[in-house]
């Protein structure tokens, strides 16, 4: 996941930065954050490569934050968005942007915290086991939040596991594997990207967290975004 962090004040910038890089590291899951004192140095990098997470002060010295949300939003219309803020009227005004949260500068460390937990339930362990059938026949338990992507190979089901195994089935449809896809998206014909690994949703790809680099057909584009920006803002 890239995540940019943008405030005008920069020791406040760098205690939110260390802050929710020490949380991300505890729970271990591996992000890229970029830190920004001014709102036009965000879009200039925003060209460069896009962030799937943004937290912003809504007063970033003479730019505002909200406004710098929407040109955000016109550019990637799947970015989402936590706010940094001394002023809770203007919650109102966010209304029509992926909002995941407010954070209160008055009270820092109890919103941080509870932010960060519903986000790092995003991308917490399901416990259940499923066991499947290997392409030789023989079995074995695996969790279904330990597998990146699941993909047709060879008139087979494989599936890619986190630590970069990848683990021949006996399954030649999706549909007989012995659980579902809810956390998957199909972002090319037979493949499936499990959205709790794409750390970066490219123009023709995408990358997992552990290095895979899968393709993304141009008509699948949208709908893989659109179902990342559901299952972040999701509860």
């Amino acid at each position: 996941m890239r995540i940019a962090i943008c405030d005008d004040d920069v020791g406040f910038l760098k205690k939110i930065d260390s802050r929710v890089t020490r949380i991300f590291r505890e729970a271990e899951i591996e992000v890229d954050i970029y830190s920004y004192s001014q709102a036009n140095l965000v879009l200039e990098n925003l060209y460069k490569g896009s962030f799937d997470l943004y937290f912003l002060d809504i007063d970033i010295g003479r730019d505002d934050g909200i406004e710098l949300a929407n040109e955000i939003a016109k550019i990637d219309a799947s970015a989402i968005f936590i706010f940094v803020t001394s002023h809770n009227n203007r919650v109102y005004e966010v209304f029509s942007l992926n909002t995941f949260g407010f954070v209160r500068k008055s009270d820092l460390d109890k919103d941080l915290d509870e932010v960060m937990k519903r986000l790092i339930n995003k991308f917490g362990r399901i416990i259940y086991k499923y066991q499947i059938v290997k392409s030789d026949r023989t079995r074995m338990y695996i969790y279904i939040d330990e597998l990146e992507y699941i993909e047709r190979f060879g008139g087979r089901i494989v599936l890619g596991h986190i630590n970069s195994e990848m683990i021949e089935t006996s399954y030649r449809i999706t549909s007989d594997l012995p659980f579902d896809l809810a956390n998957f998206v199909e972002c090319h014909k037979g493949v499936y990207i499990n959205l709790r690994y794409a750390k970066k949703i490219g123009d023709d790809n995408i990358v997992t967290y552990s290095g895979k680099d899968l393709p993304m057909s141009r008509r699948k584009k949208k709908l893989v975004k659109e179902a990342f920006r559901n299952f972040m803002l999701d509860d």
